[in-house]
């Protein structure tokens, strides 16, 4: 097969069992049939790789050859990489949490693991290092720096940034035990990777899918809060005896877990000519132009193909229009255009559908302090009667408006109680580098709230989206807040305690009970 490929994860694997593979750069300012018509080959399939700064090119609803995509990292980039796989023939994703998430929004994605190549294994070797840890610990991985900082305390850590790949290899075979923590639950590359080394891995319990591929106690050991300082402490005292778990768990990643097992697995899928859904030309321009806008709000660029997609996707059906009117009206408010993201979002609110309703919570956040508001509350009202969409809660707070209490408050809870239900709680990885002035999800209404009216609803309205998005512990900041404006529930305190120690954080853990033993004395 003639693979045109963009990435280095499967190439090796590719190369191995005899494809021909070509090289593909990537550029934002060409389009794929362009890029392969400038190499004067026909490939039987493009294959790209996509990370968080992928470049990605121009018109891929336009593509004349066959796409196929695997996805790195896919819970932290699922917000832009589902509308994008729309567009492609064949989809993968390294997390298999992630293939409910695609196929809920009608891709039919397959999960394919991560993996090793032949480089990153190792022959046995003196270890310098008792525990090692590379990677990233930024302001935003609490867990990782809180884990790494418990475990310093009683034990010496070797840890290591921004280094080779190769370097990374060199290191993890030097060492007694290599450490694995991920922001999301799964099967990360460091899980591969310290396997191949051919030392010890120690890795967070119940990772999401590890069992279908490893066994703890077998290939690896596992840790977690109540148990890592004695794991440690008995691999001090007898690392010899774990030797036989490392060797395993190399053996297993060098039979079953390498690009050339991947790259198989890839090749007999696509020979079976089993396609995904194909969407309309409408459908395909708009999901690009989402998937580029996320993109860029993300991880910086361009957002001119984008809008000029979503104005040609405006004068497509209802829901596709309102859709891209909504982003349109995202869009130039967040540019502080206001008159023109204003009057997007009111087209949208006109067509009685999800994004219709969310076009008019930015319209009634916008105009909170502004009489026009009650004008948006109304068209509320009406989208919820036409699409049926009922519950006393929602009235509850819709109540409160008609009877002007708290405006914005009242506002972003009432868009959060609707986003959750509607399934639009958050995305993991949608990081904003700035203030939101109109939310696209519940715990981005929740958490206005919170800052609008420290209150226990609003808390518990953050609790509610953070436990539903898998990352409980983020509420943390919001409940310490809470408790030193007096807003927290005993509830709410005890929940932080337990959700201090999932992050390794004891002493805030410890903090919180003996806050809760002095109220109620």
């Amino acid at each position: 097969m003639r693979i045109m490929y963009s990435g280095w994860l499967l190439q090796e694997g590719f190369k191995e069992i005899g494809c021909e593979v070509i090289p593909l750069r990537l550029d934002v300012n060409k389009t794929i049939n362009e890029l392969v018509e400038q190499i004067d080959v026909h490939p039987d399939v493009v294959f790209i790789e996509l990370f968080g700064k992928t470049n990605i090119p121009k018109e891929l609803f336009n593509c004349k050859y066959k796409l196929a995509a695997y996805c790195i990292d896919s819970p932290l980039n699922e917000y832009w990489l589902i509308p994008l796989a729309k567009l492609f023939d064949f989809v993968y994703v390294d997390q298999l949490s992630s293939v409910s998430k695609f196929r809920g929004n009608g891709v039919q994605a397959k999960w394919l693991p991560l993996c090793s190549s032949k480089l990153d294994f190792r022959q046995k070797t003196d270890k310098k290092y008792f525990i090692s840890f590379v990677g990233r610990i930024t302001p935003h991985r609490i867990k990782r720096r809180n884990l790494i900082n418990y475990i310093k305390n009683n034990f010496p850590v070797n840890i290591v940034q921004n280094i080779s790949r190769s370097a990374m290899l060199d290191i993890f075979a030097s060492s007694q035990i290599v450490l694995n923590e991920n922001f999301f639950s799964g099967l990360n590359l460091r899980f591969f990777q310290a396997l191949s080394s051919g030392s010890l891995l120690l890795t967070e319990r119940h990772g999401y899918g590890v069992n279908f591929h490893f066994l703890e106690g077998k290939h690896y050991l596992g840790y977690s809060p109540d148990d890592i300082i004695s794991t440690v402490k008995n691999i001090e005292r007898s690392y010899g005896s774990f030797n036989h778990i490392a060797l395993r768990g190399q053996e297993e990643c060098n039979k079953h877990h390498t690009s050339v097992n991947r790259a198989q697995t890839v090749i007999e899928d696509m020979r079976s000519g089993k396609l995904h859904f194909e969407f309309s030309v409408h459908d395909k321009k708009l999901h690009e132009a989402q998937s580029k806008y996320y993109h860029a709000i993300r991880f910086g660029g361009n957002i001119d193909e984008p809008v000029k997609l979503l104005k040609d996707s405006a004068n497509a059906s209802n829901e596709i229009m309102s859709h891209a009117l909504c982003l349109l009206g995202s869009i130039h408010l967040r540019l502080n255009r206001n008159k023109s993201g204003v009057a997007y979002l009111e087209k949208s609110a006109t067509v009685a559908t999800v994004q219709g309703l969310s076009a008019t919570l930015k319209l009634m956040i916008f105009f909170a302090e502004d009489c026009l508001f009650f004008n948006y509350l109304s068209i509320l009202i009406s989208l919820l009667r036409s699409l049926k969409i009922y519950s006393k809660k929602y009235f509850k707070y819709i109540n409160r408006l008609k009877d002007r209490q708290d405006i914005l408050y009242n506002s972003c809870m009432l868009a959060c109680e609707l986003l959750f239900d509607l399934k639009m709680n958050y995305d993991l990885g949608f990081h904003k580098a700035y203030e939101e002035r109109c939310p696209d999800y519940a715990l981005e209404y929740a958490i206005l709230a919170f800052t609008t009216k420290k209150s226990i609803e609003s808390l518990n309205a953050i609790i509610k989206c953070t436990k539903k998005s898998g990352i409980a512990p983020e509420a943390l900041g919001y409940i310490k807040s809470a408790m030193l404006a007096g807003a927290a529930s005993n509830e709410q305190i005890a929940l932080s305690a337990s959700l201090s120690v999932e992050y390794y954080d004891f002493l805030c853990a410890d903090t919180a009970i003996k806050y809760l033993k002095m109220t109620s004395s």
